[in-house]
């Protein structure tokens, strides 16, 4: 539909002039139709008490347009089907007013459905038959409603410092406190043997004040400062044989030193180690090709070694965090003695989670809840749940992976702001037929492990899956746990938390189009 600006506002109806194949004019006939909560069709879990309800007039009659609405909001299909507002009913208002029309009934508690339908009246007097029945779902409209605590695995994030090498810098300048400006030029070259598989290559370095990296002739980076080393995996540019490293380094004033450790792991055996000593060959001017492998640095000079690593004035040097971090997996059994009537769960894993009741996953979601700026907001989702929750024994588990929660590049090079480990926050209520809930929430009660098949996780590299580890029916009763222990209780991140509204999904029949002809409102 078209709309069109009237008087300042937003136009609140749609004309249709649909012309019959064979030119033949159709019937007149209006109805209403597309039906929005917030702008959403029949959203799940908003935090809105009185949210903003609109709709739109179809019409086969040009210049056809809204006189007056009647809606009416009521707490089941039921009621609704019987005409019964007990939740709202506007009565007859005259306006024009089609989108963002307030409702105005009965307060609406957490976790309740409502069931709403519309009719209006056009220019002609006479009503338009009901629309088709709509529904909105509210999640935890306040704070005070949710009666869970967050809880997740915690671990210490070690802090991890360079040891086993030295620092270096070109003969004859003057003690490591104060040394010249100025570039120095270093080179040092190592070799695999062919004989043995290597695993892995990782190369620590970094200069006070600057230095340019290379490998085999090739600038492979940069680093300044003498806090904390550069980190470079190297493997997949290895190959057994000869190899050279390179580096200028650049001081401004003051302390000057280079710090370099490499270390080759091989399938089996003890690693090859390259640390910053006198092995490395320096000069204080630049010459063609000296980054190069075949360089003749003959009449270089052993590097000079200042002292090693932890030595004043930089002290202890650190390097990347281990920041793979696996995949929480939770899990809580529970008792349901009564028959379900209706079950909802509100859910905010951080930073991002899939929740699942009795094996079954809830929703269609992946990446969720969705990204937020995590001190000011955390958005949770709703979900009605009621024919995954049954009479009798139960299982409900969540799988928490690191987001944009948990920062997944170290925080020495690359400062990516993180707000802690993976968390959950859960409300389950069931309702059943005689007014009675049963309510279950994160809370101490729950076990998990980070032993299982999803052993590393982010955004940027994808997830790492290990099948030897996978869980079997983790998330159904019955499972033996016994393996598992109790969940730790997490702070409680900052940020507001706000619904996130969902939508069903529907399927949409296509159908053969017709010709329409779409005019203003008020066109004769």
């Amino acid at each position: 539909m078209v709309p069109r600006a009237t008087t300042g506002r937003v136009m609140r109806l749609v004309a249709v002039v649909a012309v019959a194949v064979g030119g033949a004019s159709a019937a007149a006939a209006t109805s209403v139709g597309q039906l929005r909560c917030e702008h959403r069709t029949d959203p799940e879990g908003i935090d809105e008490p009185r949210p903003r309800l609109s709709w739109i007039i179809e019409s086969d009659e040009a210049g056809q347009r809204q006189a007056a609405y009647r809606v009416i909001a009521a707490s089941s299909a039921d009621r609704l089907a019987r005409d019964e507002g007990d939740l709202w009913d506007s009565g007859r208002v005259d306006a024009e007013d089609s989108v963002g029309v307030v409702y105005g009934g009965a307060p609406i508690s957490s976790h309740a459905a409502c069931f709403w339908k519309v009719r209006v009246w056009g220019r002609g007097g006479e009503p338009t038959a009901w629309s088709k029945p709509a529904r909105w779902s509210t999640g935890l409209l306040e704070p005070g409603d949710w009666r869970a605590t967050w809880i997740g695995l915690h671990e210490e994030v070690p802090r991890r410092s360079v040891a086993d090498t030295n620092w270096i810098w070109f003969p004859d300048d003057g003690p490591a406190e104060s040394l010249p400006a100025g570039k120095r030029f270093f080179r040092r070259a190592f070799e695999i043997p062919a004989d043995r598989p290597f695993a892995s290559v990782v190369l620590r370095i970094t200069a006070d004040d600057r230095c340019t990296i290379y490998l085999d002739g090739r600038e492979i980076g940069t680093r300044a400062g003498g806090q904390a080393t550069k980190e470079m995996d190297l493997t997949f540019r290895m190959r057994p044989g000869r190899h050279v490293l390179a580096a200028m380094a650049e001081n401004a004033a003051g302390p000057a030193g280079l710090i370099a450790r490499l270390q080759v792991d091989f399938v089996s055996g003890e690693p090859l180690v390259v640390r910053a000593d006198e092995a490395w060959t320096s000069a204080a001017a630049e010459m063609p090709g000296w980054q190069q492998p075949d360089f003749d640095d003959s009449a270089w000079r052993p590097a000079r070694v200042l002292g090693p690593v932890g030595m004043p004035p930089w002290g202890d040097v650190r390097r990347a965090e281990e920041r793979r971090l696996a995949a929480r997996y939770l899990r809580r059994e529970f008792d349901v003695v009564r028959p379900v009537k209706r079950a909802v769960v509100s859910v905010c894993g951080l930073g991002s989670s899939e929740l699942l009741l009795n094996g079954r996953k809830v929703g269609d979601h992946v990446l969720s809840p969705a990204l937020a700026e995590y001190p000011r907001r955390l958005w949770y989702v709703t979900h009605d749940v009621s024919d995954h929750v049954r009479e009798g024994r139960n299982a409900v588990g969540a799988i928490l992976g690191n987001g944009r929660f948990f920062a997944v590049r170290s925080n020495v090079y690359a400062n990516m702001p993180t707000y802690g480990l993976p968390t959950l926050l859960m409300h389950l209520r069931v309702e059943h037929d005689d007014g009675s809930i049963t309510t279950v929430v994160s809370d101490g009660q729950w076990l998990g492990t980070s032993d299982g098949p999803i052993v590393a996780n982010n955004e940027y590299d994808g997830e790492e899956y290990d099948a030897r580890k996978a869980l079997g029916t983790w998330a159904e009763p019955g499972y033996d746990a016994a393996a598992w222990r109790p969940v730790d209780r997490s702070p409680a991140p900052t940020g507001t938390l706000s619904a996130q509204m969902i939508e069903p999904i529907r399927v949409v029949e296509r159908v053969a189009p017709r010709s329409v002809v779409r005019l203003p409102s008020g066109s004769q």
